[in-house]
Parts: C-alpha cells; sequence; structure tokens
C-alpha cells in the first residue's frame, strides 16, 4: 500500500518535496495534517517543535528529536502561524487542510481509501474463515462493496457462487432414522397424516409439534423441495434436544420467504437495459427481498446496486438540501430524553482537543430509541464534535423537478 503525494500549492515546496522523496526517506505530503483535532503538550503523542520559519526547519527538528512524524503550519494559520508539531507515538493518519506540511520518515504509510479497502478484503476473508458453509458468501461480498464499482475501485474477485447452509452441512445426516422419526414433505405430505414415511406431513410447523411427543424429537424433510414458513418458526428451551435433519442422500431447505407465482414480462430490454416485470398483485403486500433460482436480485431502482444489498452509493447518489423540500423530523414521536451528564470535576478529562469530551454524558430513552439499548452519548444534552445528532432525520423528501435521474417513476 502507498501514499501518492499531492500537488503542491507553491513551487517551492513541489521542488523540495521532488528531491525529499527521491532519497527514499523522508516523505512529505502538502496539504496535510497529521496532528487535526490535537493541542499540542496536551494530547497524549502530540508535542510541541517551536516555530520555525519553513517546512524544512520543522523536519530537521523532527530529525534532531529522532521523531518519525511532524507537521508545519504556514503563515495563514493565525496563532498557529509558523508551527512545528511532532508526534512521538509514530501514528499517521493524515486529515487533507490547506496550509500544513506534514512528513513521514521511513515506509510510506497507507492513504485512508488503500487503507479502508485492505480492512474490507480482511473482513471478507475472515467472514468466509468464520462461517465456511456460507461458501463464496455472496451477501457479505456485496455488502462490503468489493465489486470494484466504488470511487476508490477496491475489488476482489467475484465469488463463483453463494452456498446457502443447508441441514446437511449443519448437522451430520444419520444413517439410520430413529423409528419415532417424524416425517415432512411439502410437495405431497398432510398435516393430517401420521407423520410416517408412507403418510407425511405437510409443514414443518406441525411435524415440530409432532416430534416433541415423542422419544427422539426428531424431524426428518423429505425431496429437494423448500420448506416455506408462513410465520416466525419460534424455538426456545422446551424444545431442547429437537433435530431437524434432510432425509439420507437429499437437502431440503428451509425459507422465510414466500414463493410466487409470476410470469416475467420484458418492460426494457433494449440496448444495455435488462428490466423485466411481473404482477405480484394479491401475492405480497411489500418485496423487501427477491430471490431468482436461488440467487439474490436486484429490484428496480436507482442507482442499481448489484446483488440486491440495499447499501448506500455514497454521497454520488445523495439530494443536496437545496434540490428538495424536507418534511420536518418528528422530534416528539418517542417522547422527551432524560439527560445525563457527569459534572464531578474529579471526573473532567483536561486533555482534549479544543476542550471537548470533558465530560460524560448520556441520554436515555426519547429520541435515543433509535438505538439499542436506548443510551447513547450522541444523543446527550450538549455532544460535542458537531453534527452528532444522527436520530434527527427528516420524514420525508420532495425532490425537485429534475433532481432524480430517469424520474418519474411509477
Amino acid at each position: 500500500m502507498k501514499v501518492f503525494l499531492q500537488a503542491a500549492t507553491a513551487a517551492t515546496v513541489a521542488a523540495a518535496v521532488a528531491g525529499v522523496t527521491a532519497n527514499n526517506t523522508w516523505n512529505i505530503y502538502p496539504n496535510q495534517n497529521a496532528v487535526y483535532n490535537t493541542v499540542a503538550n496536551k494530547t497524549p503523542g502530540v508535542i510541541d517543535g517551536g516555530k520555525t520559519d519553513t517546512w524544512q526547519d520543522c523536519q530537521a527538528v523532527a530529525e534532531k528529536a529522532s521523531l518519525s512524524v511532524f507537521t508545519w503550519h504556514d503563515e495563514n494559520q493565525g496563532q498557529f502561524a509558523h508551527d512545528c508539531w511532532l508526534r512521538n507515538d509514530g501514528q499517521y493518519a493524515p486529515t487533507p487542510q490547506e496550509g500544513h506540511v506534514s512528513g513521514v520518515f521511513g515506509p510510506t504509510p497507507p492513504s485512508e481509501a488503500e487503507f479502508d479497502c485492505a480492512m474490507r478484503k480482511f473482513a471478507y476473508e475472515y467472514g468466509r474463515e468464520l462461517i465456511p458453509r456460507a461458501g463464496g458468501f455472496d451477501s457479505l461480498y456485496w455488502a462490503l462493496n468489493l465489486s470494484g464499482t466504488d470511487t476508490d475501485k477496491c475489488q476482489v474477485p467475484p465469488p463463483t457462487h453463494d452456498t446457502a447452509p443447508t441441514s446437511s452441512s449443519l448437522f451430520p445426516t444419520p444413517a439410520h432414522l430413529p423409528v419415532d422419526a417424524v416425517f415432512v414433505n411439502a410437495a405431497s405430505g398432510a398435516d393430517e397424516g401420521v407423520g410416517s414415511v408412507e403418510d407425511p406431513l405437510r409443514s414443518l410447523e406441525v411435524g415440530i409439534a409432532r416430534a416433541m411427543s415423542t422419544q427422539s424429537r426428531t424431524v426428518v424433510l423429505r425431496d429437494e423441495g423448500v420448506f416455506y414458513l408462513s410465520s416466525q418458526l419460534v424455538l426456545t428451551s422446551q424444545h431442547s434436544g429437537l433435530t431437524i435433519t434432510s432425509y439420507p442422500g437429499e437437502n431440503a431447505v428451509v425459507s422465510g420467504g414466500k414463493q410466487l407465482s409470476v410470469n416475467w414480462t420484458s418492460y426494457d430490454t433494449t440496448g444495455t437495459n435488462n428490466i423485466w416485470v411481473a404482477d405480484v398483485a394479491g401475492q405480497v403486500d411489500t418485496v423487501p427481498g427477491l430471490q431468482i433460482d436461488g440467487a439474490r436480485a436486484t429490484r428496480a431502482r436507482y442507482p442499481n446496486l448489484p446483488g440486491g444489498i440495499e447499501v448506500s452509493c455514497g454521497y454520488g447518489c445523495m439530494i443536496s438540501g437545496s434540490d428538495a423540500s424536507w418534511t420536518p423530523p418528528d422530534l416528539n414521536k418517542f417522547g422527551p430524553v432524560t439527560y445525563y451528564t457527569d459534572s464531578n470535576p474529579e471526573h473532567d478529562r483536561n486533555d482534549t482537543a479544543n476542550e471537548w469530551f470533558q465530560h460524560y454524558m448520556i441520554g436515555i430513552n426519547g429520541l435515543c430509541s433509535v438505538y439499542d439499548p436506548p443510551v447513547s452519548y450522541w444523543c446527550s444534552e450538549h455532544p460535542s464534535g458537531g453534527g452528532a445528532f444522527a436520530f434527527r432525520t427528516p420524514s420525508g423528501v420532495t425532490p425537485n423537478a429534475g433532481v432524480l435521474p430517469n424520474a418519474p417513476y411509477k
């Protein structure tokens, strides 16, 4: 991973940078602040190196102190003009900011985008190792946006398949089934049956209820079909010892979805478009997710998101505040917030930048109900940091004409 030199604002800095980066010792980054939101000699790891006329002089101060990171403030930084601040903790996580020059000695550190991409790749590999039965783990792949469609082009080869967990992968299929096992067949069974191989039941829920009265507490799912649940399947401590397994040599699937009877017709398949439509009226009220032949499909939307995962597509598809009429949030929806602020002087934090975050504080209930549990610093009475009211979102929006691509929508 590499951090690339940004364009300097002054020719003298650019010329000096060229010489510095060539010797492969110091890497210099104009308009980067490695001590952002800190106070020298107060924030741990940040010390004041005094005032210097140039960033080269600041670098020399760092070298004399045997420190590997510095940030120099130019003449336009007010009370901080020509300040040379050093880091003795070796951390380098710069923030883009005009009028600053930062330097780091030694190997070039990763950029924020490179680090983020590497962490997403690591999370994907770790997820696949953590749940090997998920196979290619398509859902995690798309959720981490590893297809290379993001602005940083973070990409790994797409999974070849998405292996769903099946009963055979979760439980070893018994070679000899218990004599009192209850059999269920979603295609040919009937809940009025006895639950035997010859006369299986139809629904899993009835099969579980029957099995709980047997000694083995075993439910066997027949055929390669999908067992669709009509409602949430609730298993509690009273179901301890229950086994739900496929018949030997078969792989049945239990699904919380609903099977639809549809007739797909072309809506717009001209050129590169590939939009199809089906009427599902009377079958479902909403379609929170869609799968076709066992693979997650993308419902019609703009911008298109591969894999059907509803994740943020970044700032590029957001509506700016001036391009729409916003309905104010309902701040009374959850009732008042109860605030707690620790004002005990012995508990004050006096080492924070700009005297922020000095007191421990939380909010409980009310608007904090958007959190689980309903308590957070970010809904306290006076949270520092600015824009900390993530829960105060508009309750509606009406975009101006022409703001949304391909509008109006049907």
